[in-house]
């Protein structure tokens, strides 16, 4: 996740967490541990915003889950998903899930596990709707892209 905002870009409509902080938000069980502390205050985004990981634990109403820049819907969380997903609407934050169907739900992003590596699918439609700009590099080394108009591209993985 950490490598996606480097390849994201957001609208600038001061909707977000402060012009300083890119915030990268956790839902559900943190099965990443303290894989996120190297990576806590780096400078990010042309060295203009310092990343910022916020656990946000397990959903319940009230979370402000749009002042984040990524929103991290973890599998334990596939219950609400299709809720969380709803409730996101069109805020300007990256969804990134790890469940089968996440792209169908309405998420941007879903991480797959191929040849034992860490991979991902990408709805482009559902990114544009969010007013995200994703890098063509993204949907160079996914393993699928939904276009816009709902067409699955699937791609040869490397």
């Amino acid at each position: 996740m950490y490598n996606f905002v480097r390849f994201v870009d957001w609208p600038d409509d001061g909707t977000l967490a402060p012009d300083s902080l890119l915030v990268i938000g956790i839902l559900g069980q943190d099965r990443c541990g303290d894989a996120f502390d190297p990576v806590e205050g780096t400078l990010v985004k042309a060295k203009s915003k310092r990343l910022h990981i916020r656990r946000l634990g397990r959903y319940k109403d009230g979370l402000n889950l749009k002042a984040c820049h990524v929103l991290f819907i973890g599998a334990d969380e596939r219950p609400n998903t299709r809720r969380i997903l709803q409730e996101m609407g069109e805020a300007p934050v990256l969804t990134v899930g790890e469940v089968g169907g996440f792209l169908e739900l309405g998420g941007a992003v879903n991480l797959v596990t191929v040849d034992e590596k860490i991979r991902w699918e990408i709805h482009q439609g559902h990114a544009e709707d969010a007013g995200l700009g994703l890098s063509s590099q993204l949907f160079r080394t996914a393993v699928r892209v939904v276009g816009t108009g709902g067409k699955t591209v699937d791609k040869q993985t490397r």
